[in-house]
């Protein structure tokens, strides 16, 4: 296969008759309406010159017609670029502005919303067969020289943007190929699997559960905003709709650990259970684990950039020795190795391989420290995560790059402190920053969410507990209770936020 539609396609031939999506709520296609439909799209973006080397923003919310769109797109050799609806228009027409965007899909509403905002050069297509709305820059035509030649993207991603300027990721058919074709072989799907859509599409992870589904003839459920937002509804519809595969992030497993009311609900269907996205405490796996102990877990971590670049299969029992959760084994796709000082094991991950993208969207001063060229002419993404291997040649994370600080001439990992802090039997979520004052000294700050019930632990008790864990010179100069750590859209922590409410 040479695109990402040509999976449907083949899908199509095998299991025409079989279910190929649900939304929430009952509206569902099978997998031949799903390919009709998709050539519909492709027709209409056709007509209206959106081929090769056009860039699409998709702004829906997850839906059947969010699916179509990406597909109908890659028939016709087009880019889309899944935006988040929930996003602030201002940010969403940053995004736009910066991939230079040729047309723009979404629904009425959101329409209304946007069409004030637009490069008064545009004009307003109803799709009415679809409900929608297309929005087309009138110098669609124009003929970009620089990309004559150059592979045609499949989408572009972008990245969250809680600190600064959210930046492009390209992938090409190859990229993405390559990455669902890794997960096809490293796990068993067939074609009475059903796989929950958690995740929203302008996330790397829905990119496993769309094409990964759709390759293998299963189902995707897609789960509406609402309900991915909340673990009493996700834990009710993995019962009700029976679905055999999930795909979330730590955060949110233990959310429907701790609210989710598993133990009055039938979850035997799930097969497997992954996260990525930030570190899965030990102590929430296990209890996980205990809960849905018919699931196979997999640790799958890797940058947007990469994609997942590297696995771990979770032992169940898993053994009492493991404290921090492995990122496991590299990809069978793709090669890494560690860039480090000196003697040191330990020192920043890179990867190279066919799932990498070649470079952000028009960032080429980003791109010179993105990436590192060996002298054999491999090209190895600087992930900026720091590792270092165990006994068994796993790899272990060691934390970001960017969220190292210097104290007082001590290096200190802010996810090495707020994996301490988390450890407290009190304490169920944990985020870490540091900050500089008006002298340059830094002050480290935990905020905690406490297990309900629990009382607030004194300070001292919380220096006392990270001083089993971390030295001295690594204790928080602030602990402060929050009532829930604040999420980016894709689930993770909210940093920035945090910082800016000290």
């Amino acid at each position: 296969m040479q695109a990402l539609h040509e999976i449907l396609v083949h899908s199509a031939d095998l299991h025409a008759e079989r279910t190929a999506l649900i939304e929430e709520g009952g509206a569902s296609i099978t997998y031949s309406g799903l390919h009709t439909s998709a050539v519909s799209y492709a027709a209409i973006l056709n007509q209206h010159g959106l081929g090769q080397h056009k860039r699409i923003g998709v702004l829906l919310p997850k839906s059947i017609h969010s699916i179509m769109a990406f597909l109908g797109a890659s028939m016709n050799g087009a880019t889309y670029i899944p935006l988040d609806i929930d996003s602030p228009s201002a940010r969403n027409l940053l995004i736009l502005k910066d991939c230079e965007f040729h047309a723009l899909l979404t629904n009425p509403e959101t329409a209304a919303e946007y069409a004030t905002e637009l490069p008064e050069n545009h004009q307003r297509i109803e799709l009415e067969a679809f409900g929608l709305v297309l929005f087309l820059l009138r110098d669609v035509t124009e003929v970009e020289a620089h990309l004559e030649g150059t592979t045609p993207l499949a989408f572009l991603l972008y990245t969250s943007g809680s600190t600064g300027i959210p930046k492009g990721v390209p992938f090409t058919h190859a990229n993405a190929l390559s990455f669902v074709e890794w997960g096809s072989q490293a796990f068993h799907f067939h074609e009475n699997d059903k796989l929950g859509s958690i995740a929203p599409f302008h996330f790397d992870l829905s990119v496993f559960d769309i094409y990964v589904t759709l390759k293998h003839g299963a189902c995707l459920y897609i789960f509406s905003r609402k309900s991915a937002q909340n673990p009493m509804l996700i834990a009710k519809l993995l019962d009700t709709e029976k679905i055999t595969a999930c795909y979330c992030t730590p955060t949110m497993l233990t959310l429907l650990l701790n609210y989710g009311k598993l133990d009055r609900l039938d979850h035997s269907a799930l097969r497997y259970v992954f996260f990525a996205g930030e570190v899965f405490p030990v102590k929430h796996l296990r209890k996980l684990m205990a809960a849905w102990p018919q699931a196979e877990y997999a640790n799958l971590y890797g940058p947007t950039e990469t994609n997942v670049c590297t696995y771990y299969r979770v032992p169940n029992p898993l053994p009492e020795a493991i404290e921090n959760l492995p990122i496991g084994f590299t990809c069978e796709h793709l090669q890494s190795k560690v860039l480090s000082e000196g003697d040191n094991s330990s020192g920043e991950l890179l990867i190279s391989g066919p799932a990498v993208m070649q470079g952000y969207w028009k960032r080429p001063e980003v791109n010179e420290k993105a990436f590192l060229i060996a002298d054999n002419g491999t090209k190895w993404y600087k992930t900026g995560d720091l590792v270092d291997l165990n006994e068994q040649g796993e790899y272990l994370f060691l934390g970001r790059k960017d969220r190292m600080v210097k104290r007082r001439g001590y290096r200190i990992e802010l996810d090495e402190v707020e994996n301490a802090m988390r450890k407290h039997s009190a304490i169920e979520a944990s985020a870490v920053v540091a900050t500089k004052g008006d002298d340059q000294n830094v002050a480290i700050i935990a905020f905690f969410k406490l297990f309900p019930g629990k009382e607030v632990p004194p300070a001292l008790e919380l220096k006392t507990h990270c001083l089993d864990y971390v030295p001295s010179y690594m204790l928080p100069d602030k602990f402060l209770e929050i009532e829930a750590i604040p999420m980016t859209s894709t689930q993770k922590v909210n940093y920035q936020q945090l910082l800016q409410s000290v």
